[in-house]
């Protein structure tokens, strides 16, 4: 008798009434037919078409069913007896899927806080950031996140599509609350508009009118309410730089989840006196942010050409030369911008799919396993499924059992998911660097996908073991002649393959990325960040006390050294100045300037390559001498630089100064920030007249009793510059900070990967178990002919084994191309060593092996006799 294909068994199984059992075997006998007279595609469709036409019984057929409650009860107690009696098994499958299911849950709070960033605005999606392309002289060109002060009235009122703009400064500064000074670092100076584009609610105030006048400040709640014990301060005054502001407005406080820090808001118009003429009038510089709210015919082409236009006629910029505006639109700021001069460190849109990708390998790690097991498991019972299908026991029925024993096991690794993750939370938050909360009973979409998660792993798991065994005759289930050999087999080595391929991908580029990072922080930045403490000169008034306080910092034997310069050693330098090394040269080139103290360079042990350091004894240094880095040498195409004259120009932030001076010493090139970029090209000067001034001191001491040397250079501030607090940083921590966001990823990372090869070997070792529990009959056979133990493990292991390799070819390219792209992210990085991927494949290998050899020799030293007995 021909068979239809067991799809359409099981939907015929399922759609005839309980009651008419006769309707299949004539369903059967009409295919039988068809198929031997005409076609068997034929009898496929008429007898799905038959399935069809019967469906309707089932709900005009008044079925005589057990009460559900009953029967559900009788399935439990089955679960429970069947749960119980494989503890090991049960045991390995609640811990695979409660561990992974809780990683899960962590990686989907961290990225979904990752894409929510400033979508808490209102019309999130209508607001802009400008930034600018600027050109440095050269081919290259500098991205930033900053625009010349002037682009507002640029085009304000000339470029169509925009509902209002604003500038926003970003800084800090000491507020005086009655006759108590407070240091306050996130401040933002901005247009009265700033809450027409970044839209919030105020809870006292109006936030339309709040910034129109010169004199007015508005704070958030938190502010409020820590400076002035209440929300209830509209009319307060607050003093800056000793000027009296009033507060017009309190907001709701912005969300962490925002690209930028903002506590209070003075308004542009009531500080503006404080600018420099350069940031005023300079349409080449960058000095702050820019923002706008779109309408809703808003181009965003449409802008950028006209912006461009703008530029063209209006300031007559129209070579290459002229800066490139471009918009952001701010919702993709903290993952896919990282300019210059951003706000804060950004996210990675590269992390959150490596996360992403990470949670849902190691779910699917955690239901491979479960299923593999359960699928396994499921062969020790084929008798009592075979004796159940002779009582009568329908394909339903069979499923509904085996599901309900996986909807137990998945209720309670979800449930201890859900622990795991609340205690682990603080930790994570820790690691990753955010304050994330998790209640899934309050939040509807983690609660939505535990439930679906839930339902998907009970459903599915449930129904592999049942469909495998369903689809075997019954007397091959009675006479326990079960196989796990054909396509099954091959399912489950592939499987295998998946796992430990993804176990061996993720360690791989764990060790990858821990050699860059080490390779990063042993690098030589060309100067010494060691026990070098970094204090900024918080006004031109204390700056101009420099020499007062560095000599009475070197009163102390525990300082070495004190410098200054005007560019914090950590970050990039931004001053750019036009130089020429032809004064018939047409076109000057743009080069990053910054200004050092004389002994700036011996302080910082930075190198000489040639020439000489600036000397107090060559007076001329001050107004006529220059020293490039090496890169600065390049950029400026000289071959022989020093004695060369070199044709520039310094500014004091308020007016211009012509610099032709003489190149007297090259310095290696040493790192300014981090090194995902290149060296820049830098020229040094001394402070004068004719320069700007100093912004940080360079303090280099002694590494015995650092609280006290600090408490000793406090006291120091405290008499010269008493009037502001004493804000420090130790500068090796200053470079660290650059590589945060690769700390935290290689944490993570790290974690994860361990997790995914306890996951594979845990699977692996549940797995192995039922493999030599099957083969027993074969190992007491092999023990009586005179196999040795260590034979007996060969054999046992060799299969399982050959699978991890094929991991590892598999595996090791799939590393390398991702990574390699990781790394192109960095100006400085490591070619990947082949040791790494040797390492991962023998560490995968042995622990592959320890899994298996538990049960291997558990079976080998079994009695051979006991074991054909058991047969």
């Amino acid at each position: 008798m021909t068979e239809p294909p067991k799809i359409l068994l099981l939907l015929l199984d399922i759609s005839c009434p309980e009651s008419r059992p006769d309707l299949k075997g004539d369903f059967l006998e009409l295919y039988d037919y068809r198929a031997t007279k005409k076609s068997r595609s034929e009898a496929n469709r008429k007898l799905l078409r038959d399935i069809l036409s019967i469906l309707p019984l089932n709900f005009i057929v008044k079925e005589k069913r057990n009460k559900p409650v009953a029967m559900f009860s009788t399935n439990l107690k089955i679960a429970r007896r069947n749960l119980v009696k494989n503890k090991m098994y049960t045991a390995i499958n609640i811990a695979g899927l409660s561990v992974s299911l809780s990683i899960c849950i962590l990686i989907t709070l961290f990225v979904r806080d990752e894409l929510s960033f400033d979508r808490h605005f209102h019309g999130a999606d209508k607001v802009y950031r400008i930034a600018g392309s600027y050109s440095q002289g050269g081919a290259d060109r500098v991205m930033s996140a900053q625009t010349t002060y002037l682009v507002k009235p640029l085009i304000e009122n000339d470029v169509e599509g925009l509902e209002s703009i604003t500038r926003a400064d970003f800084t800090g500064d000491v507020i005086t609350i009655g006759d108590k000074p407070y240091a306050e670092s996130r401040m933002v100076y901005a247009d009265s508009t700033f809450f027409d584009v970044f839209k919030t609610p105020f809870l006292k105030g109006d936030a339309t009118t709040a910034l129109d006048r010169p004199e007015n400040v508005v704070v958030d709640k938190s502010t409020a309410e820590k400076y002035f014990g209440t929300d209830d301060v509209l009319g307060k005054i607050l003093d800056l730089r000793g000027k009296q502001f009033v507060i017009t407005g309190v907001f709701e406080p912005f969300p962490q989840n925002t690209h930028f820090e903002c506590h209070l808001v003075f308004p542009i118009s009531g500080i503006k006196q404080w600018y420099a003429d350069w940031i005023l009038t300079n349409a080449s510089g960058t000095s702050l942010y820019t923002y706008i709210r779109s309408k809703d015919t808003f181009s965003v082409d449409g802008f950028e050409a006209a912006i461009s236009k703008q530029v063209a006629n209006r300031w007559g910029w129209k070579d290459a030369g002229a800066p490139k505006y471009f918009l952001q639109p701010l919702t993709s700021i903290h993952l896919k911008s990282h300019f210059g001069d951003e706000t804060g460190v950004n996210g990675s849109i590269t992390t959150v799919y490596i996360f992403s990708a990470t949670a849902i390998v190691i779910f699917l790690l955690a239901c491979i396993n479960y299923i593999n097991l359960t699928t396994a498991a499921s062969f020790q019972r084929g008798k009592e499924v075979g004796m159940k299908k002779v009582l009568g026991s329908t394909t339903r029925m069979q499923l509904l059992q085996f599901q309900t024993e996986s909807f137990v096991v998945a209720i309670a690794a979800m449930t201890i998911a859900l622990i795991l993750a609340k205690l682990t939370i603080p930790t994570f938050n820790q690691l990753s660097g955010k304050t994330l909360d998790f209640n899934p009973f309050v939040d509807p979409i983690i609660g939505g996908g535990i439930l679906v998660i839930l339902i998907l792993v009970g459903a599915l798991a449930g129904a592999a073991p049942a469909l495998v065994l369903l689809r075997t005759s019954t007397i091959g289930m009675l006479t326990d002649k079960l196989e796990l050999r054909g396509s099954k087999s091959y399912l489950r080595s592939a499987l295998i393959i998946f796992q430990f391929s993804i176990s061996i991908i993720l360690i791989a580029s764990t060790l990858i990325v821990m050699d860059q990072i080490s390779f990063i922080r042993k690098s030589d930045l060309g100067i010494s960040p060691e026990s070098v403490i970094l204090i900024p000169l918080q006004t031109e008034k204390i700056a101009s006390t420099y020499e007062l306080i560095k000599n009475e910092l070197l009163r102390n034997p525990a300082v070495i050294s004190v410098s200054a310069s005007s560019n914090k050693t950590t970050e990039r330098v931004g001053n750019w100045r036009q130089y020429k090394v032809d004064p018939a040269q047409k076109d000057a080139v743009s080069c990053p300037s910054t200004v050092v103290s004389i002994d700036f360079f011996e302080a910082m042990k930075a190198t000489m390559v040639s020439g000489r350091t600036f000397s107090k004894e060559h007076t001329t240094d001050v107004l006529n001498a220059y020293i490039l880095n090496e890169s600065a040498v390049e950029f400026l195409g000289l071959s022989d630089p020093i004695g060369k004259s070199l044709n520039g120009s310094t500014f004091t932030e308020s007016k211009w100064f012509v610099r032709n001076g003489e190149i007297i010493g090259v310095v290696k090139d040493f790192h300014f920030a981090s090194l995902h970029d290149k060296v820049q090209p830098v020229v040094f000067c001394l402070a004068s007249e004719q320069t700007e001034g100093y912004n940080w001191l360079e303090v280099k001491i002694s590494n015995d009793d650092i609280p006290k040397t600090i408490k000793s250079l406090e006291a120091v501030w405290a008499s010269v510059a008493g009037e502001r607090p004493f804000e420090f940083e130790f500068m090796d921590e200053a470079v660290a900070n650059h590589y945060q966001a690769e700390d935290r990823f290689l944490k993570i990372f790290t974690t994860f990967s361990v997790l995914s090869i306890l996951l594979g070997g845990l699977g692996l070792f549940g797995l192995t178990a039922f493999m030599t529990k099957k083969r027993m009959k074969e190992i007491g056979i092999r023990r009586i002919m005179g196999a040795s133990v260590p034979v007996l493990i060969r054999i046992l292991s060799v299969d399982f084994l050959k699978l991890v390799l094929i991991a590892n070819v598999i595996g090791w390219p799939i590393a390398w191309y991702f990574m390699s792209g990781w790394l192109s992210g960095f100006a400085y990085r490591i070619n990947i060593d082949p040791r790494i991927f040797i390492v991962t494949g023998v560490v995968v290998l042995l622990i592959a092996f320890l899994c298996i050899l538990y049960h291997s020799l558990k079976v080998s030293r079994v009695n051979p006799m006991k074991s054909l007995r058991s047969e």
